[in-house]
């Protein structure tokens, strides 16, 4: 008998049996959601069926092309003008005339304007919305528009979370919710973190605000059932304060004072972004909203005095480097200040652009600083649209609104386990002086993989060694750069050092040597402090064009430290530029292995409540469900496993949603095994839906194939 594994929509009280995985990670399947070039995906991949876009998203279809057809009850206007020309609208300017265009790595996942696929009008959305990728940076672009319109606010808060009442299991792609990268076998349990952004609000109606959510890309996402969902309030209430910057960033609004609010002019040049469990937001992060405004913040934050015009220097010329399509075609070394002027963030995207002239590049780089603490807390109003949606590349089709029109793993880097690295410590005194030399050196060859929807592979790989401390050295040590300041959460800071750049597939023969002098408490030392590595990517379209850029990733990610006697490297053995990706073999075996598993399953009792007490498992009516022989011909039954009283309704649908056989409906379950066969000789064969619903808000599905 072959088991399925189910989408859940609630949480579940006790783990569920061992899936049925796919035999290899995700694959490219060659969708694309530009109506002029749509494809359905390939042969290697039939259980995705692609859902066929005829919505021009960068072309409108009023006023000469600059506004999209809109039924909204709200709004109540024939149509709404794209987000790239409301040239009135201050949280936004920066993309005017700038659209996001299929051919720069655009695709569309959802969207809701009140038409339908065919162009039919359908019940009015009140807040219109529309939602972008972007598969060569890895961002998630979020469009909203409020119609409904009750008080005065000055912010509004977008948040992407798992729908932990639509599945069992999650992914790693919002592994990237901290500046501070989280390998894939570190993936946290349970869903009560969120990603949001903070994005300023004009209180009218047909005002579009938004919000970009960096992706991380998860091999697995393909191999089970996952959902995420979108939530949009209108802030009442907030005090979110970011420290350690010159400038500084206050926002303080609230309805009854509107005159209240404050923002600093880094607020107005970026995105703020942050992880937030419950009202609490923390870990500052940064979407710059142009190139421009992104070199005129990251220089304005540069608090070291040790090298800052030189990293000044680096920082404008790698923002006029990326301008140019030619951008990173030579490599890495071609252009020797990208190391430095990367220093000042943890995390960057940027390239990938399409110009066929020597004009500028429009682009706006997704940067994560977190150089930055942010803490505060917000209060926010009923919401306004809480979208849901398949994450894409999983496997599950449930409906026509959940399923999104690029269904392909996002994200574009994925860091499979967390390096560990050696250290080596000897000091000694001589005089008033005293001297400690500390050696590093990276045990194995780094695990990664690139996905394969990004269209993109490595063309150069660097990484170097980052230890924090606890004290500014002036001069930095020799062979070593100061990448900044870490503010901690009792007011000191912790300051980073980073060492030369080196060939990824050179690492495992390398030795860094951090030599200290004159300092008596050993304020760089890994026994006590956190040691990183930091990545520089340089990526390139697999399919070359003279006219599309590379893609510049830039990431941080922890290290395990083993401390040792010695560490012994045979300097001479040959290495590679490039470490090699994993096999598909051994990425599927970290996909079907137990701390994977464990690691994206939604866990009721893990979640902790406001007060920091564990929350109450929510009680579900069924456990499993099942459908055998699977594919059917004539007959099918439903086998489920039920742990309470209650009662459920079952039934099947075809890929588009539409109901079309009832198998139960609200009849009585008792603890126990449950069967129902029912007959599938009306049906015409294909591919169908069986969803399971339960009086207390349980919803489960599984695949039934029928055949003839």
């Amino acid at each position: 008998m072959k088991k399925f594994l189910p989408t859940v929509v609630g949480l579940l009280a006790i783990a569920l049996a061992q899936p049925c995985f796919a035999q290899t990670p995700c694959d490219e399947k060659g969708i694309l959601t530009d109506p002029g070039t749509w494809k359905r995906p390939v042969a290697r991949n039939p259980e995705y069926p692609a859902r066929l876009n005829s919505f021009n998203w960068y072309v409108g279809q009023q006023n000469n092309a600059m506004a999209w057809n809109l039924n909204s009850v709200a709004i109540n206007e024939p149509n709404i003008q794209m987000p790239w020309w409301q040239t009135d609208n201050a949280q936004i300017t920066h993309l005017q005339g700038k659209l996001d265009y299929p051919k720069d790595g655009w695709e569309l996942m959802k969207r809701d304007l009140g038409y339908d696929d065919a162009g039919n009008p359908v019940t009015g959305t009140r807040n219109p919305y529309v939602i972008l990728y972007n598969k060569r940076t890895g961002m998630l672009r979020v469009f909203t528009a409020i119609g409904d319109l009750f008080g005065s606010f000055q912010f509004a808060e977008i948040k992407l979370l798992f729908n932990s009442n639509g599945s069992i299991r999650k992914s790693a792609v919002l592994n990237r919710m901290q500046g501070i990268g989280t390998a894939l076998l570190d993936t946290p349990p349970g869903s009560t973190e969120m990603f949001a952004s903070i994005a300023p609000f004009l209180n009218y109606k047909s005002k579009w605000f938004m919000a970009d959510f960096p992706m991380e890309y998860d091999p697995c996402v393909c191999q089970f059932d996952s959902k995420l969902k979108i939530e949009v309030r209108l802030i009442t209430q907030a005090d979110v304060r970011e420290t350690s910057k010159t400038t500084g960033t206050l926002v303080t609004t609230n309805v009854s004072n509107p005159s209240a609010t404050q923002t600093s002019s880094d607020f107005d040049q970026a995105f703020s972004m942050g992880k937030k469990i419950y009202s609490n937001f923390s870990a500052g992060q940064k979407t710059y909203k142009s190139l421009d405004g992104w070199a005129s913040g990251v220089k304005s934050h540069l608090d070291i005095t040790a090298g800052t015009n030189n990293k000044k220097a680096a920082i404008d010329a790698l923002k006029n480097a990326m301008k140019n399509s030619g951008f990173l075609k030579a490599g890495l070394n071609s252009l020797p200040y990208i190391g430095l002027a990367v220093s000042a963030f943890d995390a960057f995207f940027g390239g990938g652009k399409e110009e066929s002239g020597p004009q500028p590049v429009a682009l706006q780089p997704m940067t994560i600083e977190m150089n930055t603490l942010t803490t505060g807390t917000i209060t926010t109003y009923s919401p306004y649209i809480n979208p849901t949606f398949n994450t894409p590349g999983t496997r599950t089709i449930t409906t026509a609104l959940d399923y999104p029109y690029y269904n392909e793993a996002m994200g574009v880097f994925s860091l499979i386990k967390k390096p560990v690295v050696e250290v080596h410590s000897t000091s000694g005194a001589n005089g008033t002086n005293f001297d400690r030399v500390t050696e590093y050196h990276v045990v194995e060859n780094l695990q990664y993989v690139i996905n394969p929807a990004s269209g993109l592979e490595v063309q150069d790989f660097q990484v170097a060694i980052m230890q924090t401390g606890t004290q500014p050295l002036d001069p930095a040590p020799v062979d070593w750069e100061y990448e900044g300041m870490v503010p901690q959460a009792d007011g000191t800071k912790k300051y980073l050092l980073r060492s030369g750049y080196v060939d990824s597939g050179c690492l495992p023969n390398q030795v860094f040597t951090l030599d200290l002098a004159d300092i008596r408490q050993f304020p760089y030392s890994p026994t006590t402090q956190p040691v990183y590595l930091k990545f520089m990517l340089n990526l390139r379209p697999r399919v070359p064009s003279p006219t599309t850029q590379n893609v510049l990733v830039v990431l941080k990610y922890p290290v395990t430290v083993q401390q040792v006697t010695s560490i012994t490297v045979d300097g001479t053995a040959p290495c590679l530029a490039v470490q090699p990706q994993m096999t598909t073999a051994d990425v599927q075996a970290v996909c079907t292995g137990s701390i994977y598993q464990a690691a994206v399953t939604l866990r009721p009792g893990a979640v902790s409540t406001a007060h920091g007490a564990p929350a109450a498992p929510v009680a579900q009516l069924v456990q499993d469900v099942q459908l055998y022989p699977n594919p059917a011909a004539s007959v099918a039954t439903l086998r489920f496993a039920g742990i309470a009283d209650g009662r459920v309704t079952a039934y099947l649908t075809d890929v588009v949603g539409r109901r079309t056989a009832t198998i139960l409906q609200d009849q009585t379950v008792v603890p126990g095994i449950q069967e129902k066969t029912f007959s599938t000789t009306g049906l015409a064969p294909g591919l169908y839906q069986c969803v399971l619903e339960s009086s207390t808000g349980a919803r489960l599905t599984s695949r039934l194939s029928i055949v003839r």
